[in-house]
């Protein structure tokens, strides 16, 4: 699941960075990093745009009793239909989904954190990656009071350094991090990073790269612009693991 993750992560990454020029009107073209040419076969990430909002698909699922209303359809396909890399992706817009596809809202999360499609027997989740209309994290991650337990790990080797289980510690985390600025940006750091993961009560997570140098969490293109209590805890959290 973490090398999963990291590798979304960095392949977003690079995706994104490739578009950062167009990114004040989110219309980045989530190409593979190998492309170079206009007209050529793009290899998509499973993505799907909705009302500004780009989601990407998760490596987990929903029982269908969790699944609300339709808010939405896919209007447009772009694998197989579009080879030009300077198309600008548009709302309604999805890399694999057919166009018609459904798209719902799920029980107990806000439609701007994550959506669901029906995939055969199974409801996939997707999850937010970009919002340029996202101010705070609550915006971003709808977090709130759901998360069970806090990972600290490597970013390197996927190594565990520290787990948080304390109740009012995984709350304060994810309060100040609920509570901070949030901006979209493309810049990537070079100092060593930390994988914080924070588990939900539902078995799901919500994951992102956590500078302790620079005190900012990054989940794919929203950088977190934390407190310096949120570093304090960290560190903190990290020293007790390594004690």
């Amino acid at each position: 699941m973490f090398r999963r993750f990291l590798t979304m992560l960095i392949f977003l990454t690079v995706l994104l960075s490739i578009s950062s020029c167009n990114q004040s009107s989110n219309n980045s073209e989530l190409n593979n990093e190998y492309q170079s040419e206009k007209n050529i076969d793009i290899d998509w990430v499973n993505f799907i745009k909705l009302n500004g909002i780009q989601y990407v698909d998760t490596n987990f699922s929903v029982d269908n009793e969790k699944l609300g209303p339709k808010i939405d359809e896919v209007n447009f396909k772009l694998s197989g239909n579009i080879s030009d890399t300077n198309y600008e992706i548009k709302d309604g817009d999805a890399a694999y989904l057919e166009k018609g596809t459904p798209i719902y809202s799920i029980n107990g999360y806000n439609s701007t954190f994550r959506i669901a499609v029906k995939d055969k027997d199974q409801v996939i989740v997707y999850q937010v990656f970009s919002n340029p209309n996202a101010k705070v994290g609550s915006d971003i991650a709808d977090i709130f009071d759901k998360v069970d337990f806090i990972r600290i790990n490597n970013s390197e080797n996927g190594e565990v350094i520290a787990t948080i289980t304390e109740e009012k510690t995984v709350k304060d985390i994810t309060d100040m991090l609920l509570n901070s600025p949030v901006e979209i940006s493309s810049d990537r750091q070079a100092e060593k990073l930390y994988l914080v993961a924070f588990y939900l009560k539902d078995g799901s997570e919500f994951k992102g790269a956590y500078s302790l140098e620079n005190n900012q969490f990054t989940s794919v293109y929203m950088k977190f612009m934390l407190p310096p209590d949120f570093q304090i805890a960290i560190e903190e959290e990290i020293k007790l693991d390594s004690e």
